[in-house]
């Protein structure tokens, strides 16, 4: 089986495409004037959000191991790379996109 980094987000009942598709979702709802705005987020090893990644894949280990995306002694290894990585004053990272969207009821 291929690795496939969104699989396990999926693979627990995540929404993976969502922020693709609210913009489209706001307007057949019959708002008006609808906008969007998606952003990308840039962490470095001083940000409050550094161990976001990690963490995230901590809280996927049992969907992770399943689908055996990784041998269950492997993991915490790569989770102790990832963090030597992340608290690396020369690392940047870009985060999952953030999507706002808004707009307004008719009349």
């Amino acid at each position: 089986m291929p690795r496939s980094f969104g699989m396990p987000f999926a693979g627990v009942g995540r929404d993976i495409y969502l922020a693709q598709r609210l913009y489209r979702m706001v307007r057949d709802a019959g708002l008006v004037d609808v906008h969007y705005r998606p952003f990308l987020i840039g962490i470095r090893s001083i940000d409050p959000m550094v161990d976001h990644l990690p963490a995230t894949v901590e809280s996927l280990r049992g969907p992770i191991l399943k689908a055996g995306l990784l041998p269950e002694a492997e993991l915490p290894v790569l989770l102790e790379q990832c963090r030597r990585h992340l608290r690396d004053p020369g690392t940047v990272v870009r985060s999952f996109m953030v999507a706002q969207v808004w707009g307004r009821k008719p009349g």
